[in-house]
């Protein structure tokens, strides 16, 4: 069935193909393409391109040309320097496997997979692409690695968490994908962050909310909370462990979102007093997000799921939230960001209305 790209007939496997190799261009840093041919019939192609599976396109780039051939697409780059083309410069591409092809374009191919240039005569390949393409390689096994790639880096996702000071600091402004608000208010979270992001409300503390982008859309699976302690009039509200188990569909990904929101005041000086609560407190809500953090420790061995633990527990400068529980803790205030991945380009962010800066990085899933 004939398509189009970039306002050009062409065949399925040419899109196909293509739309993958763009991107990776994209994702690379690589210059655009300027498509000159697809299926169609220009004099100087004496009839290859009658049919699909074959490419036309102005740059005589060689690292594209390596990259094409990398990824399976038999690129030849025709500049005037093996050939006749000095007034037609462009680069000719063959999509091996592609059913479309027309005789012509298939015996060319077959005397480049065979050694050669593809054109009439005796010509070797470019010295210049050798090495770069894999015998047996076809162009949609190239489109399955180049998505795989793909989808990978776009698995480097934004987490940040913040407390809002009972909602008084202003969501909106932080973007990232995943966000876990502590001392949130559920109502503004949602008509702030609604239109981009998912919301989900602890149900047993609704301070806890936990923000994540529609673009990765989410589904969660599980949720869990586990209670640290009823709280006590005048001193403390009810606080606990809120974990939700989600799914990325939109990357094939699982990730473990733990938040938590310890007592404060819990070490010396115990400016606050209740000395021995405060801390018997803290000791015990620690040790159950610790618990909850080796669960999914546990079930990641076995699906490989990222695990992100944020919040504010209130911790010292000189004290891990988690201890070795989780490799990578980032934080030195009292709110405090921690996984089983690299957090990469850590930053502390402004308050924005709170009393608190939010604190992000990425992760990759």
């Amino acid at each position: 069935m004939t398509m189009t790209y970039a306002g050009k007939p062409a065949c399925e496997c040419q899109v196909q193909w293509l739309t993958a190799f763009e991107q990776e261009l994209a994702d690379l840093g690589m210059p655009k393409l300027t498509i000159a041919q697809l299926i169609g019939n220009a004099p100087a192609s004496a009839g290859r391109h009658l049919g699909g599976g074959n490419i036309d396109w102005w740059t005589t780039d060689i690292a594209t040309a390596r990259l094409a051939r990398e990824n399976g697409a038999l690129a030849m780059i025709r500049d005037g320097s093996r050939d006749s083309f000095d007034n037609n410069k462009h680069s000719h591409v063959y999509l091996p496997g592609c059913p479309h092809m027309s005789d012509g374009a298939k015996r060319d191919m077959a005397e480049v997979l065979a050694g050669g240039d593809g054109l009439v005569g005796s010509v070797p390949d470019d010295p210049r692409l050798a090495g770069a393409w894999t015998q047996g390689d076809t162009w949609r096994k190239g489109v399955n690695r180049m998505k795989r790639r793909q989808r990978k880096r776009k698995a480097l996702i934004s987490v940040g968490t913040w407390n809002t000071l009972d909602g008084k600091a202003d969501e909106s402004s932080f973007g990232k994908d995943v966000i876990l608000f502590t001392e949130a208010i559920p109502a503004e979270v949602r008509r702030e962050l609604g239109k981009t992001h998912m919301i989900y409300v602890c149900h047993d503390q609704k301070d806890l909310v936990v923000a994540v982008a529609r673009r990765l859309q989410p589904r969660l699976r599980k949720q869990e909370y586990r209670k640290a302690h009823g709280g006590i009039v005048l001193v403390t509200p009810k606080r606990g462990t809120w974990k939700l188990e989600l799914e990325l569909l939109a990357l094939d990904k699982l990730l473990d979102v733990i938040i938590d929101h310890r007592i404060n005041a819990a070490f010396p000086p115990f400016i606050r007093g209740e000395r021995i609560v405060r801390s018997r407190f803290w000791k015990k809500h620690t040790g159950i997000t610790k618990t909850m953090i080796r669960e999914s420790k546990a079930s990641a061995a076995n699906d490989e799921r990222a695990i992100l633990y944020g919040g504010d527990p209130n911790t010292p400068t000189n004290v891990t939230a988690v201890g070795r529980v989780l490799p990578h803790e980032e934080g030195r205030g009292k709110d405090r960001l921690a996984s089983n991945r690299k957090i990469q380009d850590f930053e502390v962010g402004p308050k924005s209305g709170s009393d608190h800066h939010n604190i992000s990085g990425y992760i990759q899933l």
